[in-house]
């Protein structure tokens, strides 16, 4: 399943820059919630070959980083990930120079350990990275900007099973169980991964059960939160995750995106799982008591 807007470009701003104490990552979109933030202190971290404790995240605005295509469509690993891989390689090659000029040899003979430059064939030769920051001949800071296409002929897939309870008499649905599988690349930051798991599946959990906006003669009757059901804590229910690893992803280290695909699925899965329980089938969200109800009633009773 590809991201929404897959023919449009994506541009996005990335930039490193280094000084004595830290790394500064420069990212053009702000964070939703999702942990797009962290995820780029951890790719700058592996990157770089510091700790994370040394990057800080900024964020860019209109008057520090060109134009940005914005939160959307499961795009912030690849775009966002894969700009702030390339800005830093950039700020590698510009930090093994300046490190080589002190050192008095190659670009090619140094290696970088996180805190230090060695010569590779006489590691007693060094050169702090204090050093190289306080005595560079430019900036060390570099920016990207790069207009990213959806990548054409991957796919992305998820598959959900739910497990519910159908009082007969009322119609009420209780879902018990729900199994969500998906097909991952490498997890970057597993914890930020099933958060997004988690809360995409209860976001559709809730538009198959109890989300409705009610119209009345072209207007909206239930314009507030006090009158349009969204789901609570008392409304959950055992969630269960199946990560199936595979290749070809497209972000850093190959990562895929995760966070559209549990939330479209589940009013599938439920409706599939009253049709098993009660033998009626329904085609329009939310999936209400009374609708299974009037059914069962239409129906007659189960053999």
């Amino acid at each position: 399943m590809p991201p929404a807007g897959r023919n449009r470009k994506s541009p996005i701003a990335a930039a490193v820059s280094l000084s004595p104490d830290a790394i500064s990552a420069a990212a053009t979109p702000e964070s939703q919630g999702s942990g797009t933030h962290t995820i780029l202190r951890q790719l700058v971290s592996d990157r770089m070959k510091v700790g994370v404790e040394k990057v800080r995240v900024v964020i860019g605005d209109t008057d520090t980083a060109p134009r940005d295509g914005g939160m959307r469509a499961s795009r912030m690993t690849y775009v966002a990930g894969n700009a702030m891989v390339q800005a830093c390689d950039q700020l590698c090659e510009i930090m093994l120079g300046q490190a080589a000029r002190i050192l008095e040899c190659g670009a090619g003979e140094v290696e970088f350990d996180g805190e230090r430059f060695s010569l590779r064939q006489d590691p007693g030769q060094q050169v702090p990275l204090r050093r190289v920051v306080a005595q560079a001949t430019e900036p060390l800071q570099v920016m990207v900007y790069e207009d990213y296409r959806y990548p054409e002929e991957v796919s992305y897939i998820c598959a959900q099973v739910a497990e519910v309870e159908v009082d007969p008499e009322t119609g009420a649905v209780k879902l018990h169980r729900f199994v969500t599988a998906h097909d991952v690349g490498t997890i970057i930051n597993p914890t930020a991964h099933q958060g997004q798991i988690d809360g995409a599946t209860v976001m559709g959990v809730g538009q198959g059960l109890m989300e409705e906006i009610v119209i009345d003669q072209g207007r909206v009757t239930n314009s507030n939160l006090g009158d349009y059901k969204l789901p609570c804590a008392a409304d959950l229910f055992e969630l269960k995750t199946v990560l199936v690893p595979s290749g070809g992803g497209v972000g850093p280290h190959n990562a895929k995106p995760i966070g559209e695909f549990a939330n479209n699925a589940p009013p599938a899965a439920i409706a599939n799982a009253i049709a098993d329980a009660v033998g009626v089938r329904l085609f329009e969200l939310p999936l209400k008591a009374e609708k299974i109800y009037q059914l069962l009633k239409a129906n007659g009773p189960m053999d």
